[in-house]
């Protein structure tokens, strides 16, 4: 089905204010698997879609725990929860939705959220970060400068949980560089012949 083969009006569309076209982009965002067959539907989305991402730099943080809840179909998984005095984190980023609803109206396109956002409050990360902190000894942190975790020899923390707090920006650099700076700290295997 092309965009240019849709009718361009229902007796429904002036009641609302809304031309047709744009009540079935509408629909379509919301449940497109009535319009197109999966693999088409993935297709579509892949060549049609641009995700914007944004982060905050508000100092917020949360508990995870290994433990049932409706996210995890109620199996054992990992869920998050308020921290006690923290600031919460927003599920929701003003500044990122206005620029995201201007840019959609500029090319004709329609702005979403993740589902979790918008029902249920819950913010999406890609990002997890904290859990390791770094210290001078097992009292003080998880891992030492070198990434090593405290009384397990050769095992190493080299991923998000090793940075402290929020960065602001994306972590993904920084995780890099830390672990090139732990793996700098390793002797090289000798070959030998």
């Amino acid at each position: 089905m092309s965009e240019n083969s849709l009718p361009t009006n229902a007796p429904y569309s002036e009641k609302k204010g809304i031309d047709f076209r744009e009540q079935h982009k509408l629909r379509l965002s919301w449940m497109p698997w009535l319009y197109f067959s999966p693999k088409e539907l993935h297709r579509r989305w892949a060549q049609t879609s641009l995700i914007f991402l944004v982060m905050q730099d508000i100092d917020n943080r949360v508990n995870m725990k290994l433990k049932r809840s409706p996210f995890t179909l109620f199996r054992r998984g990992l869920d998050t929860e308020a921290v006690e005095g923290a600031e919460p984190v927003p599920s929701e980023i003003p500044q990122g939705n206005e620029v995201a609803f201007r840019f959609a109206k500029k090319v004709g396109g329609v702005a979403q959220c993740a589902i979790t956002q918008v029902t249920v409050n819950v913010p999406t990360t890609a990002h997890i970060l904290g859990g390791c902190p770094i210290g001078a000894s097992l009292e003080e942190g998880v891992i030492d400068a070198q990434h090593r975790v405290f009384g397990y020899t050769g095992l190493y923390v080299c991923d998000g949980s090793a940075i402290p707090a929020n960065l602001g920006v994306n972590p993904s650099l920084t995780i890099c560089a830390l672990t090139e700076r732990a793996m700098a700290h390793i002797p090289a295997k000798s070959v030998s012949a």
